[in-house]
């Protein structure tokens, strides 16, 4: 009984403030929290072109890019597991189960991807039904259309959830942020250039052209930053 309750006992060097592990909290919490502000803003941008196209392009984006969170849900679920895997091997040294991990999450992230894509054509109709009613025709076509182009992209996505996502687990925050600006800057660029000129068609190249940009900057620092990471230890 005592010993149970020794769980709940405390001290005074509980309660001491340590300031190095504030200090490597905030060197990661910080880039990531800077980083998802600027993501708000880059989508308010876009909302804000897409609230000029019309009422039934707003509708179709927002049914259609649920199909978008909802692979993103998934990734994300993987790289947080790949993110602490990589923190606990990375304490212990264990630098080639990293490299062993990694590669298994990959395979496992793309393969997932491919099959969500093949699932996305198939039923990306009876997907925009889910969300919006039959007599919206033209609504249910271009969420069709938006499924369709975007989630033959999604390996890439895929990719970049669970290369940052290492990066981030090996204690390097700053790459990922510079990578996430470079997505902010392309998508308020996209929205420009492509959503403007373009209407819905340019809507769905934009996250795309992100996930491409981005996943393409990353993987050529991978190895640099995963060779500076295990030598530096």
């Amino acid at each position: 009984m005592k010993k149970r309750l020794d769980l709940f006992s405390f001290n005074k060097e509980d309660f001491k403030i340590d300031f190095i592990c504030i200090k490597e909290n905030l060197k990661v919490g910080l880039p990531m929290a800077f980083f998802q502000s600027l993501l708000a803003i880059s989508f308010l941008i876009v909302q804000s072109a897409l609230n000029s196209l019309g009422s039934q392009e707003v509708a179709a984006y927002t049914a259609a890019y649920k199909m978008d969170s909802l692979m993103m849900q998934m990734l994300a679920g993987f790289g947080t597991a790949m993110s602490t895997y990589t923190t606990q091997n990375y304490g212990q040294h264990a630098f080639e189960r990293i490299k062993e991990g990694s590669k298994s999450m990959l395979v496992i992230t793309i393969t997932l991807s491919i099959v969500v894509t093949i699932m996305a054509h198939l039923f990306n109709k009876q997907f925009m039904m889910l969300f919006v009613s039959k007599k919206e025709i033209e609504v249910i076509h271009l969420g069709m259309k938006y499924i369709s182009f975007t989630s033959w992209f999604y390996f890439v996505l895929g990719i970049n959830f669970i290369v940052r996502f290492v990066l981030t687990g090996l204690g390097e925050a700053f790459t990922p942020l510079i990578v996430g600006i470079l997505e902010v800057i392309v998508r308020c660029l996209g929205t420009y250039f492509l959503v403007y000129p373009l209407g819905f068609t340019g809507m769905t190249y934009i996250n795309p052209l992100c996930w491409i940009t981005s996943t393409f900057l990353i993987c050529c620092l991978y190895p640099y930053l995963l060779h500076k990471a295990f030598n530096g230890k």
